[in-house]
């Protein structure tokens, strides 16, 4: 049991308790409940829709930042490859009501209550999904490291208004990139981004791969596989550069332009095109 009120809600296949607290736009407040965001409902539709076309039977799933748990449970209901959850997540109520959700649902699975980073130092999975209160920076590098060749990772970030310009400074101090005010904001904070994620990768002499990167309501996710070889850090680094804006128009650089401009960010494409249409085929016919 909880000690705090509950209610029920659905989202996808999965009925499950959530803090009876009101319910709040944009990326929510600090608390020590465990977290529940309606808003990103959409982010765990899409990252499901791709972990449906992609998962081996039996991968190992981890929720690493797993709040109520509506992200491992939904992966386990709706996914139809038999994905073996891991819930984790320090808060000690988190843990409470996710066992609770976890037999809502007829559910197995390991459920931890970890330092995620610790976590990620000493045990391997197939997919990492990380969806942090704040900015995901703490937790991209472990993710990175514990990640087999052909393992995916699925991060979001929901600081965005450092990526997207309205805070540089910040943008700087995180992602070692300048942002700045454009019409393209959302798309030049998922590129810086997922720019980061390369150059991180890089440092360990890997690649990151972007399987779909998207940005919506108040975040960017980025879904991308691990490539182990030094050729495939090399490619990744030879798609960064600079995207400099002159009014409504931008120019694209490979080294620091005059001028206001944003970057290094990621100049490459940021879905697999042969996926998205596994995935709009799977969504024709039906299937979750």
């Amino acid at each position: 049991m909880t000690d705090f009120p509950v209610r029920e809600v659905r989202e996808g296949q999965a009925s499950f308790f959530v803090p009876d607290v009101p319910v709040l736009g944009g990326p929510g407040r600090r608390s020590t409940l465990p977290f529940y965001n309606p808003a990103m409902t959409v982010n765990r539709d899409v990252t499901l829709s791709v972990l449906s076309t992609i998962l081996p039977p039996n991968a190992t799933v981890l929720d690493g930042l797993a709040g109520t748990g509506v992200f491992g449970a939904r992966a386990a209901l709706e996914t139809e490859r038999s994905p073996r959850v891991t819930w984790n997540d320090k808060n000690p109520n988190a843990r409470d009501l996710i066992l609770r959700n976890a037999a809502r649902n007829d559910l197995e699975g390991e459920v931890l209550t970890d330092d995620l980073r610790a976590l990620l130092a000493r045990r391997r999975f197939d997919y990492v999904d990380i969806d942090p209160f704040g900015p995901a920076t703490p937790f991209m590098d472990g993710a990175i490291q514990q990640a087999r060749n052909g393992g995916v990772l699925g991060i979001n970030g929901t600081d965005v208004s450092p990526l997207a310009g309205t805070h540089p400074r910040a943008c700087w101090r995180r992602y070692g990139a300048r942002s700045v005010r454009n019409p393209c904001g959302r798309e030049t904070a998922l590129r810086i981004f997922f720019g980061f994620l390369v150059r991180l990768a890089a440092m360990h002499e890997r690649g990151i791969r972007p399987l779909a990167a998207f940005a919506a309501e108040h975040f960017v996710k980025a879904i991308a596989a691990v490539d182990s070889h030094t050729s495939a850090a090399d490619n990744g680094l030879a798609q960064l550069g600079f995207v400099r804006f002159v009014g409504a128009r931008h120019e694209i650089s490979s080294t620091p332009p005059n001028g206001p401009h944003a970057g290094p960010l990621w100049l490459g494409p940021l879905a697999d095109p042969a996926l998205l249409a596994a995935m709009s085929s799977r969504a024709e016919t039906g299937y979750d």
